[in-house]
């Protein structure tokens, strides 16, 4: 699948209410001949997606039109929007999928009718078929969130501290000085909440933003991004990579 001028894609900021939960509001569509792949990376987030149109297929399941539920992402993923696809969605904090639904997700799965309805997603979804304007999709799906997700329980503040100093400082020497519970406390946070360990969130973090390093300054040393990073070395990295990015530095 390629990318041409057909796609288009939509991002947008939540409404400060809902900004410890949501971490962006989004809409795309494919409007010519030619379906588009695009790359799910591991971010230790979850999300909703609606497909409005179209089939999509995410890793190996293909998705007829409805609401799809995406699982804590600790690995990447490919998702492909296939020819006259149009698809909205919701990208939560990490902890903020739990939050809104009660449950994790082993896997992108399909909602039924009798998911979430105390929050009116399919009458959202019905709304959306509705729209074929992506600003509009994404404002609807905004003033949506703020009426709905506002007053969703917010996460334990301890763990919203330890998610915040693994962010901060890129690893887990300063968490014990930023929560005031036990290390075996915040693992158990941690596994009902993020479905990720410390560990895996502050490895998927370093992940991420050496991925963003490397799009930017592409005539880089390898070696010297494995030791700015903490990585023990350049076979270090490229085994994270492997596991976390499902790719490896040189083919980002």
């Amino acid at each position: 699948m390629n990318q041409d001028d057909s796609f288009r894609l939509l991002i947008s900021s939540p409404k400060s209410s809902i900004s410890s939960l949501v971490q962006g509001i989004w809409s795309a569509s494919v409007l010519g001949g030619v379906g588009i792949e695009k790359t799910l990376y591991a971010d230790a987030c979850s999300g909703i997606i609606f497909n409005l149109a179209g089939n999509i297929a995410i890793g190996e399941n293909l998705f007829p039109e409805g609401i799809v539920a995406l699982p804590v992402k600790s690995r990447a993923d490919n998702m492909v929007l296939f020819e006259g696809a149009r698809v909205a969605g919701i990208r939560f904090h990490p902890g903020g999928g739990f939050a809104f639904a009660g449950k994790h997700f082993d896997r992108p799965t399909l909602l039924s009718h009798g998911d979430s309805e105390e929050y009116c997603v399919h009458q959202l979804y019905s709304k959306l078929k509705s729209i074929d304007n992506l600003e509009n999709s994404i404002q609807y799906i905004s003033d949506w969130a703020v009426g709905r997700l506002a007053n969703v329980t917010p996460l334990p503040k301890s763990l919203d501290r330890a998610l915040k100093s693994i962010s901060l400082f890129g690893d887990l020497s300063e968490l014990n000085a930023c929560v005031d519970i036990s290390h075996r406390q915040v693992e158990r946070l941690f596994k009902a909440w993020v479905a990720v360990t410390p560990k895996q969130y502050q490895r998927i973090l370093r992940v991420k933003r050496t991925i963003h390093f490397l799009r930017l300054n592409e005539n880089v040393k390898l070696s010297d991004v494995a030791q700015n990073f903490g990585y023990s070395d350049q076979a270090h990295m490229n085994r994270e990579f492997r596991e976390i990015a499902s790719t490896t530095p040189r083919h980002l």
